[in-house]
């Protein structure tokens, strides 16, 4: 297991930096260190949100773009570049896990 730290409210060219760096993670600890020679991943967990307990009537909407961005936007942009980057296996169907907080299957008080 590799974990590598990443602000995913971060530009585009800085999450294909963390990209590269996970991608450069796994070639080396999968495989007991001897590097992977396809460099592809069998799995992607994407893990990361924020949410608030406001009032949408105090809540800015500055703050909405914000949590909008890395809820929504940042895993986007992920799966975009390990696809452009080609590293998803193809022959294992792309794994790509993205968690989700209850708040998007039913409303939660003062979560507007």
């Amino acid at each position: 297991v590799a974990i590598i730290p990443a602000d995913l409210s971060a530009p585009i060219p800085e999450l294909e930096a963390t990209i590269d760096q996970v991608l450069t993670a796994a070639s080396q600890v999968i495989g007991g260190g001897e590097g992977r020679a396809d460099g592809c991943l069998d799995y992607v967990v994407l893990n990361a949100g924020v949410g608030q307990l406001r009032p949408s009537s105090l809540t800015k909407h500055d703050i909405t773009e914000q949590i909008f961005q890395l809820n929504t936007l940042a895993p986007i942009a992920l799966t975009q570049i390990l696809l452009e980057r080609g590293a998803l296996r193809e022959d294992r169907g792309r794994h790509l896990v993205i968690t989700s907080s209850v708040a998007a299957k039913m409303g939660v008080p003062l979560s507007a």
